[in-house]
């Protein structure tokens, strides 16, 4: 047997449907949740490539790519100290970030294999509500020499 609903029964489901999505409602029973919006945090990692004899090596790539949901990447070179800094102004906040050094310049400065690091859980401090802080943090990435 179908059972047919009414007009009243429609008309009854879609207000219902319609102030749900207006007020919103809560999965949370414990804590009061923010409906809207989303967590942010402000990163600064600075880094350094350097060789097994802890020379910073200039000139290398370093690819960085941030864990979360949606992953995004960003490309950098080494200045001629083989150093690197990773601002993130506004990113989500992240619990691992990778590292991926690279030669891209040939004999230039020498042959390195590629190389990578990553960090995790960088502490944030300073931050309130979907704002989450401000964490800074340090890496080397040693690479070890190509030899063909």
């Amino acid at each position: 047997m179908i059972k047919k609903y009414s007009n009243l029964d429609r008309a009854t489901n879609r207000i219902l449907i319609a102030l749900l999505g207006i007020l919103g409602f809560s999965c949370s029973k414990d804590e009061p949740r923010e409906e809207y919006g989303m967590p942010y945090a402000k990163y600064e990692i600075k880094g350094k490539v350097v060789n097994k004899s802890k020379i910073g090596i200039p000139d290398i790539q370093v690819t960085t790519t941030e864990n979360m949901n949606i992953s995004t990447k960003k490309v950098i070179t080494t200045n001629n100290l083989g150093e690197f800094t990773v601002t993130e102004g506004q990113g989500f906040p992240q619990t691992v970030f990778d590292f991926t050094a690279e030669d891209v310049d040939g004999t230039k400065n020498g042959s390195y294999k590629t190389g990578s690091a990553q960090i995790k859980n960088i502490p944030l401090t300073g931050g309130s509500g979907w704002y989450s802080g401000e964490g800074k943090a340090e890496v080397t990435i040693e690479l070890q020499e190509d030899v063909k």
